[in-house]
This record gives structure tokens, sequence and C-alpha cells, in this order.
């Protein structure tokens, strides 16, 4: 099916029938609100039924990580849920001093241009970490899956941040707060999920002991972070507002339908 193409500031003559994206969306959303396809004898994508998610909203602790798969397939299919997460996500700012304080009376002996390059380089390294770019990522992974698996690969210039599928990590420790290390359970990892690792990361892991089932990543370039650190199983904050947010599109769809007819 051929539409019209925009070139520049020019429209291009149609070369066949053309798509009206807002009808096809409407079409898509009817059909993944329209009840019969929530009906509980007929799953959704993913094998969600309406009861199903109903219970896992309300009882996160009975469904384990299994959550975390409904809240990415409701990111992807609402667009409520969506703006939501990221409407937070993006209020976020980072600012952040560097405290030069002396708390030391051996810092009186030390050499006053040898701290100077200390500080100079703790500020480029500061800088180099980019948090004020990547603190949206950050929280919009947060508020989807309650947690983050991040490793962290180093290049001259600067820093990556890769972002691990939470169903194959897992936390090993607390740091502080809501700071942990993790580790990557070898026996989630399926031959394409290992290949899609960052290269460190899958050295790492085919370099480790054959018996060990789970590989600790390293503090220095990893990053775990939790919403709710006061509970022990995946909750992402807007897990329960998922049962409203099904019946607002079911609401609409069903008005939409009979605007049609």
């Amino acid at each position: 099916m051929k539409g019209d193409h925009i070139i520049g500031n020019k429209k291009t003559v149609p070369t066949g029938k053309s798509l009206d994206l807002n009808a096809f969306r409407r079409l898509v959303l009817t059909e993944l609100s329209t009840p019969e396809l929530l009906d509980d004898a007929r799953p959704l994508f993913l094998g969600f039924s309406r009861k199903e998610i109903s219970a896992m909203a309300e009882h996160p602790e009975r469904y384990g990580r299994k959550i975390l798969k409904l809240s990415d397939y409701m990111y992807l299919r609402s667009g409520y849920y969506k703006r939501l997460i990221d409407y937070f996500a993006d209020q976020a700012v980072i600012n952040y001093t560097i405290d030069t304080r002396i708390l030391s009376a051996d810092m009186y002996s030390r050499d006053k241009k040898l701290l100077l390059n200390e500080y100079v380089s703790f500020a480029a390294f500061a800088e180099k970490l980019s948090l004020g770019r990547e603190i949206h990522n950050i929280l919009r992974t947060l508020y989807k899956n309650d947690v983050c698996y991040i490793f962290i690969s180093e290049s001259a210039g600067d820093m990556t941040y890769h972002y691990l599928d939470p169903m194959i990590c897992g936390i090993s420790s607390v740091t502080a707060g809501n700071v942990f290390q993790f580790c990557v359970n070898k026996r989630a990892l399926t031959p394409s999920k290992l290949a899609s690792l960052p290269p460190a990361l899958k050295r790492l892991i085919e370099t480790s002991p054959e018996s060990a089932e789970r590989v600790a990543v390293p503090p220095e370039c990893s990053l775990c972070l939790k919403y709710n650190c006061d509970v022990p199983f995946p909750c992402p904050p807007f897990l329960t507002m998922i049962a409203d947010i099904l019946l607002i599109d079911e609401i609409l769809a069903v008005g939409d339908t009979n605007f049609q007819t």
C-alpha cells in the first residue's frame, strides 16, 4: 500500500491509495481493547488475560518477574501508560557539586598541586559519566521495571550505558540505599541473549567457571538501582494503575466502535 511522501517541503504525487494512519491506529487500539480479546479464554499477546492482568496489578508479590513482562507490554500497548512513565522520567534534572571540604588533618600536609590535579581529574570523570543526559533513560527503566541493571563500558571519549534484560539479572548485595550490586544468571542466557550483551560483559561470562550459575558484575563497571527498595520482588510504581488504564481504553474503544457503526 503506497501513500504520499514528503521530501523536504515538497509533497510528492500519490502513487496509490493512501494509508490513513489515524484510522489504522484506532483500528489497532480497538482490536487490542475489544472485550472479546480480553476474555479469559482468549489470552492477549504475551499470554495475559483480563483476569490475570487485574490479579497481577493487585497482588504483584505472587507473580515475581512475570510482572516485568506485563509492564513492558503495557508500555508498548497503552498510550496512557507510556505517557505516564515518560512524563515523570522527563522531569528529572541532575545537578551536582564536588565537596572540597578538608575532613582530615593529613590533607594539610599534602602537596596543593597534587590536590588540584586530583580535583580536576575527578571533575572530568564526573562529566564523562554524562548522568545529566542519561538520567531520563535510567528513570524510565525504573518506572517501567522497578529495577535497572546497567553495564557501563568506557571509551576514550565517553561512557556507554548498556541496559540489561532484567529477566537475566538479579540483585546480589546492597551497596547503599537504593544502590545495589547485581549478577547475571547464566542459566537464563540463550545464545541470542548472550550474543546481544556488550563484548566486555560477554567475555566476563564466557571466562567464568562452568560450575558458576551466576556471574557477579564488577562494581566499577555496573550500576543497579531499585525504585521500591523496601520490597524484595519487582513492583513498578505505576503497576496498580494498569487495571484502570485498561478500563479507559475499553471505554474509548467502545465509543469509537459505536461512532464507526
